[in-house]
């Protein structure tokens, strides 16, 4: 075949060509033979009875929510049409664990059964697609879900694009086949009533500016024109302006847009916006309306002259930034009250309280550093950037832990304090390190009632060296006892397969040591019952979502967590940090500030509710382990 030439395929008014040697044509594309389904009479409830059944209520809510933002209401004579003005997105900001998932899967259901020529989109964290694909089947969705990221094919996609790669592959190279076989995922998609998931890395790469040859431009193209419902799992993920993936999410051309995020207020206002405008971009023109006079918002006579076509980005982020100044993390604020008013309409919040819940119980543990501990804090030189902020983290660990964080890097005091220290250091026992003796004492204690612990940690060398100091301690066999998830475990089976070990009770697995980066969200963790977090980040929102892979719907148990804090240290002032941001999201999307309470040790033992860590202060009688406990009330399952 030469390179002009090109056999083509055309069924109900798709033409799709074949492989030449200029590319994959894919002109005059269209979905022709697709027709909405006709419903006129009840309610988008009459669609899905089966799954209206296994919903809690805040779902219901959610559910109705979706549909009166994005339809209009729940009537399904009253729906408004798909391609009205007024069709906006929407964010569903229930909490972590509380069931997003099926409540957006009830709403895929029925959109499908009412709109079947729009072809929805999920982007999603990569480790999450599979999640989605088992919960397709679990809650029989009904229509094939292709998964982008995947090279292999599921068997459901369209005949004739199929037929089209199985004949070309052989002279491909890998590159090519390798946009081929997305190709036919995204024509199978296009062509037969389907869903589409990609994650958000992949997202990003396909739909960036510069793509190399005619492939690659044909799935950017499609992957930003035809999605007619767009869903963003974890949509938080996208809230740096200044990232290629937020860039290319701004480009996607359908505003019916649908958001799930537990923790959608993650480190300031700015970030706020990001997040809100990738779902209506235009949910601050009235904020700019009341601050285009300000000269924050006009900086320049370009800007002004611009204003007088659109009311671009870059402006109202100025008028938002304008107006967020003024926000106090107060509930009598009144710019916080007006705030609330412009995204209350298109924000549906839950705040975790699900009664069939055992329940949550959350503190924070203050622990008295080693001396060896405090005397490497002490001296270490205090450098405000992320070299110092990983070796405290570390040293709070343990402090051998800093002889993997030398490096050629560290100024001329840092290692004469090493090499000072290098005999203390290298004996690596189990009393010089707060939190790993902490780690030791509560395990000993739950294997003795059959509870399983998770352990997270935003750095990896904190948790190799807790798996050592277990298997040592205990007899325990690395992958038997013990297990580590964390970003060199590529593959996605693999990762299930160990995720599903660890959930199973009879298994012997005790304990799940976890990299905080790679599986804060998402995932389904609810084998365990005890939460530990070894290390404070600067973002409140990675600790709420690290507790709630075992604090979700499923769980049987009360989970307990506990948040380490090596005080007088740095984590200390990353605790008050956290407090205030944290205040800030309650205020904007719950109903009430965040209340928490905390006392002495002494005056507050008797009151506390969990049994081990009671054992655990009473077994420190010298008092050199636990210096305060802080209880953290937030009222999710009490």
């Amino acid at each position: 075949m030469n390179g002009k030439s090109g056999k083509r395929i055309s069924r109900e008014g798709e033409e799709i060509s074949e492989v030449d040697d200029e590319g994959f044509k894919c002109q005059e594309f269209s979905t022709q033979g697709c027709n909405s389904k006709t419903f006129s009479d009840g309610t988008v409830w009459d669609l899905i009875p089966d799954l209206k059944e296994k919903m809690f209520q805040h779902q219901k809510e959610g559910f109705e929510f979706i549909w009166k933002t994005l339809g209009g209401g729940i009537a399904i004579k009253d729906l408004k049409s798909t391609g009205s003005d007024d069709i906006g997105g929407c964010l569903i900001s229930h909490a972590p664990g509380t069931g997003k998932t099926l409540l957006t899967i009830a709403f895929l259901r029925s959109f499908l059964l009412l709109f079947d020529d729009y072809r929805p989109m999920i982007v999603a964290p990569l480790i999450l697609l599979s999640t989605w694909e088992n919960e397709f089947k679990k809650w029989g969705i009904g229509v094939p879900f292709h998964i982008l990221n995947r090279n292999d094919f599921s068997g459901k996609e369209n005949g004739s694009v199929l037929e089209i790669f199985s004949k070309n592959q052989s002279r491909l190279g890998n590159g090519r086949k390798q946009n081929l076989r997305r190709m036919v995922k995204i024509f199978s998609w296009i062509r037969d009533k389907s869903i589409l998931g990609i994650s958000y890395h992949l997202f990003g790469k396909l739909t960036a500016e510069k793509q190399h040859g005619r492939e690659g431009e044909s799935i950017r193209n499609l992957l930003l024109e035809y999605p007619g419902l767009l869903v963003l799992d974890e949509g938080h993920i996208a809230r740096n302006k200044h990232s290629k993936l937020w860039q290319c999410l701004k480009q996607v051309k359908t505003q019916r847009r649908i958001m799930l995020s537990g923790t959608p207020f993650q480190n300031n206002f700015d970030q706020l916006f990001s997040t809100l405008y990738l779902i209506r971009p235009n949910f601050a023109e009235g904020i700019f309306e009341r601050f285009e006079d300000h000269p924050s918002c006009l900086d320049d006579q370009a800007d002004e002259e611009y204003l007088l076509h659109e009311k671009n980005e870059r402006v109202l982020r100025r008028s938002f930034a304008t107006f967020s100044v003024g926000i106090e993390p107060e509930e009598t604020s009144s710019q916080l009250k007006e705030l609330r008013s412009i995204i209350d309409p298109f924000i549906h919040v839950h705040e975790g309280t699900i009664h069939e819940l055992p329940g949550l119980l959350d503190y924070f543990v203050y622990l008295y550093p080693s001396p060896l501990q405090r005397c490497l804090l002490d001296k270490l030189t205090d450098r405000t950037n992320f070299d110092y902020d990983h070796k405290v983290s570390c040293i709070c660990v343990h402090p051998s832990l800093l002889l993997r964080r030398s490096s050629q890097k560290d100024n001329e005091k840092d290692r004469a304090i090493i090499q000072e220290h290098m005999l203390d250091l290298s004996k690596e026992q189990i009393h010089d390190g707060v939190k790993v003796r902490f780690v030791i004492e509560l395990v000993q204690l739950c294997e003795a009632i059959n509870e399983k612990i998770l352990v997270f940690s935003q750095f990896i060398d904190p948790l190799v060296i807790i798996k050592r100091h277990l298997i040592s301690f205990f007899g325990w066999t690395d992958g038997r006892e013990v297990l580590q998830l964390d970003g060199s475990i590529i593959d996605q089976k693999q990762r299930q397969s160990l995720i599903h070990t660890f959930n199973d009770m009879s298994k012997e697995v005790k304990v799940l040591l976890v990299s905080t980066r790679v599986c804060a969200e998402g995932i389904d963790l609810t084998g365990a019952s005890r939460v530990v977090l070894l290390d404070l980040v600067w973002n409140p929102s990675v600790r709420k979502q690290a507790i709630s892979r075992a604090y979700r719907i499923g769980q049987q148990k009360v989970v307990y967590a506990y948040n380490l804090i090596a005080s007088s240290t740095l984590e200390e002032k990353k605790y008050n940090i956290q407090d205030i941001k944290d205040k800030f999201s309650q205020l904007v999307f719950s109903v009430s500030a965040k209340n928490c309470t905390g006392s002495r040790l002494v005056d507050m033992m008797d009151n506390y509710e969990d049994k081990v860590l009671i054992e655990l202060i009473k077994r420190d009688q010298n008092a050199s382990l636990f210096q305060r406990v802080i209880e953290l009330k937030c009222g999710r399952g009490q």
